[in-house]
């Protein structure tokens, strides 16, 4: 009788350490929910974080703040990003992943590229948290991320945006997407750093347009 070798399930944090072993597990047996959840989970954290970061309030100068109103601000802003914010943004993002893989006659499924997308971004949460978490404790600016090439920096604007998009977890993310769309999607390596990078330059346009608007004067 011949044995039948159950694929193991991917790990979350095994994607970081052995990302094409753990791409192969997510092709070959997909998983959602809890991976899912923990990533609600770490996006609220970090928007928490963000919240009730004291340089946020010191850049306000004088203006007086109700303590118990800023908390309940801070948890409304965590759940619903954690509810809401982070699994509609997987949702487009694998949506749009589909119809590129579509584009080039893949055979890969929603259900695949959902678990990829969950994973990945699982990453880049921890990397928001982290960042939101060495930002509270330092007092420092929340914008600006200490894994990014504008924590040396410091430049804001347009030029802000775009150094702040240089940074670790943004690269990993977008390494693993390429390698994630070569592994299960069964793209060329060409056709997957293109995706990869179509989605990053996409993230760096977001943040330069924002900066813009930021800057940007109404009166």
């Amino acid at each position: 009788m011949e044995k039948i070798v159950e694929t193991k399930k991917p790990s979350l944090f095994g994607l970081w350490i052995s990302p094409g072993e753990n791409l192969k597990r997510i092709k070959e047996r997909p998983v959602i929910w809890i991976p899912l959840i923990l990533s609600m989970v770490v996006m609220a954290i970090s928007v928490y974080l963000v919240s009730i970061n004291p340089y946020i309030y010191e850049s306000m100068g004088d203006v007086s703040f109700d303590a118990e109103g800023m908390q309940v601000f801070a948890i409304g802003g965590a759940v619903f990003a954690g509810v809401l914010v982070a699994p509609i943004g997987i949702l487009i993002t694998t949506a749009v992943t589909l119809l590129f893989v579509k584009l080039f006659a893949s055979d890969a499924t929603f259900k695949q590229l959902f678990s990829m997308s969950i994973f990945i971004g699982f990453l880049g949460f921890t990397g928001a948290a982290f960042n939101s978490l060495i930002s509270y404790f330092l007092g420092t600016n929340p914008e600006v991320y200490i894994t990014s090439l504008n924590s040396l920096v410091e430049a804001e604007g347009v030029v802000g945006a775009i150094l702040g998009s240089i940074e670790v977890f943004s690269i990993w993310t977008t390494i693993l997407t390429a390698m994630g769309l070569q592994i299960i999607a069964e793209l060329t390596k060409g056709k997957a750093w293109t995706i990869a990078l179509i989605f990053y330059a996409f993230a760096v346009a977001m943040a330069v347009i924002g900066a813009m608007l930021g800057g940007a004067s109404f009166v």
